[in-house]
């Protein structure tokens, strides 16, 4: 992913979420490139600032170098002359480089809240815990007790840093088919804006169809105890449930207008 003077505009960011999802489900390597063009400062993407940058801004190490051990995995064992003809059994006899290991999750919070109970819930696959840990978590995380004291502003305005966290974790363990972003991008799909306003009858039904919260044929979303929580076996976007069902609509169109707003 090259990053110039222009930065990343909307359509560049949309992919970049593709690839990232990409990287967590595949392990597909996702390299950022600073081109030479680039600011001295860029305003990179939070969701970028874990990966190992190439930058062509420096003379050393070689970016070029850089990049084609980043993508072949083998590193190169001298100057890559513009010209140059690699033989290929000469490559695949040098020694591979040892995989890069994963990097660690961003457990940041604005809040001083400790998400690692939450982190090894996903880990473990506790599907059901880990979403009514989110619940309490989004709470501590606004400074309530109750999910009717929850406003529209509380939303609006949810910390970047805690939403970023929760929803990074929730996509990498359960592969990218559960998270606040994986929500928002079925919200856009079924036509609604991201303005933060509460989407219409119709928009709204059929997001709750699709991500299996409205059974066809019902009128009520389905109660909390008759949810499955079963990765496999469940539709995307099915968690984090919002429990306080007079929260849901407004929850869902507020993070994934929050979403975007903290992705600048």
């Amino acid at each position: 992913m090259f990053v110039g003077k222009a930065g990343l505009g909307p359509w560049q960011q949309r992919e970049m979420r593709a690839y990232i999802r990409a990287f967590v489900k595949n392990s597909s390597p996702v390299i950022p490139v600073l081109l030479s063009s680039a600011p001295a400062t860029p305003k990179l993407p939070i969701l970028l600032e874990d990966f190992h940058w190439v930058d062509f801004r420096l003379a050393e190490p070689d970016p070029l170098m850089q990049l084609v051990w980043g993508i072949t995995g083998i590193k190169p064992q001298a100057p890559l002359a513009t010209a140059q003809v690699i033989d290929t059994q000469t490559v695949a006899a040098q020694p591979v480089a040892p995989p890069t290991p994963e990097p660690e999750d961003n457990l940041s919070s604005e809040q001083g809240i400790d998400y690692t109970r939450l982190q090894d819930l996903l880990k473990a696959g506790k599907w059901r815990e880990t979403d009514q840990e989110t619940a309490g978590q989004m709470l501590e995380a606004m400074v309530k007790k109750y999910w009717w004291q929850v406003k529209r502003n509380d939303l609006a305005n949810f910390p970047c840093a805690d939403l970023i966290t929760i929803d990074q974790l929730w996509v990498k363990y359960s592969k990218g088919k559960w998270g606040f972003s994986v929500q928002k991008e079925i919200y856009v799909g079924c036509g609604a804006k991201l303005d933060g306003e509460q989407p219409e009858n119709d928009i709204w039904r059929e997001f709750c169809r699709r991500v299996g919260w409205l059974k066809k044929g019902e009128k009520y979303l389905v109660n909390y105890e008759d949810l499955t929580f079963d990765l496999k076996n469940s539709t995307t976007g099915k968690l984090p449930f919002w429990r306080a069902v007079g929260c849901a609509r407004l929850g869902v169109s507020s993070l994934a207008s929050r979403l975007v707003n903290c992705s600048r």
